[in-house]
């Protein structure tokens, strides 16, 4: 499945698949079908049955695609990206988790995933303007795989990690380096509002042919900044799942942000930071594209 949070015009938030190249309203067409489904993403990862209902109503839409009444089915440019998920309880991001992003930033290969937080408020959709930080002219890209928890897991082993997911989408970890490195910590760079795009769906496993084999690049200007593979990471989704969850429970919702490429704009040399009026795309290969313009 393809899943997303939309709007359109002065609509409130819809609950939304990606079906035959359209966008179908899941809430209107569950009315038709006389079927229950939560009015988002999010609250369907918290219900009893999971997405298994957003699944029911995909598939009757397919059976009736013909006798849709127009008001279920939207175009792409009829709409306005949401971010995937609102207002999750947690965002946990992983610092330095590729060789030569380590390497570009001049840091020591980490032991264990370097872990950092970032807060709902950094949220932001595709094709959703992403805000200038006035405070600096620092501000930089990282192009990274979002992970989405599907169900509450403590203490999870590696083995059983992949049952905990229940899907991807891209992620933009926009970050104002001078605030970044202000202090020892990095969380002042890493949260001005706005500075956390994903999208623009969630896609769940069973549409990705081979995870570790998806390539993730970074295009400014539709210029190729980063590029790299998944299966680069040095610290995998299995074995991010199994720490975090050794430190705090994880719920449904919860997002987990696995790390840039090298080639970020902070290590270029000389170093490119990102202006207004700059569009910057994030493409996980099974994943999709983010793309947001700098505003």
């Amino acid at each position: 499945m393809k899943l997303l949070m939309f709007t359109s015009g002065s609509s409130e938030p819809k609950f939304g698949a990606f079906v035959r190249g359209k966008i179908i309203d899941l809430n209107e067409i569950a009315n038709l079908a006389g079927l229950s489904l939560p009015t988002s993403l999010q609250e369907s990862l918290k219900s009893a049955a999971g997405l298994s209902d957003a699944e029911k109503v995909i598939q009757y839409s397919e059976e009736h695609w013909d006798d849709l009444p127009e008001y279920t089915i939207w175009n792409e440019n009829q709409i306005q990206w949401l971010p995937i998920i609102s207002s999750p309880e947690k965002i946990i991001c992983v610092g330095l988790n590729y060789k030569h992003h380590i390497m570009e930033m001049n840091r020591e290969m980490p032991k264990a995933p370097v872990l950092f937080a970032k807060m709902a408020t950094t949220l932001n959709g595709h094709k959703q303007p992403v805000p200038y930080a006035d405070v600096s002219d620092s501000l930089d890209f990282e192009a990274e795989l979002a992970v989405v928890i599907g169900k509450k897991g403590k203490n999870i082993k590696k083995q059983n990690a992949m049952e905990y997911v229940v899907g991807y989408s891209c992620f933009n970890d926009v970050t104002v380096r001078e605030y970044q490195f202000r202090t020892v910590q990095w969380m002042q760079g890493k949260n001005f509002d706005g500075h956390g795009p994903i999208g623009p769906m969630l896609v769940t496993p069973n549409e990705i042919k081979d995870l570790s084999s998806s390539k993730i690049l970074l295009r400014l200007n539709g210029e190729i900044m980063q590029e790299s593979f998944i299966g680069d990471l040095i610290f995998d989704v299995p074995t991010l799942i199994e720490v975090i969850s050794a430190i705090m429970t994880l719920n449904p919702g919860d997002i987990i942000a696995t790390g840039t490429p090298s080639g970020v704009g902070f290590g270029r040399n000389p170093k490119v930071f990102m202006q207004r009026g700059d569009v910057v795309e994030v493409e996980i290969t099974d994943v999709g594209i983010l793309e947001n313009t700098i505003k």
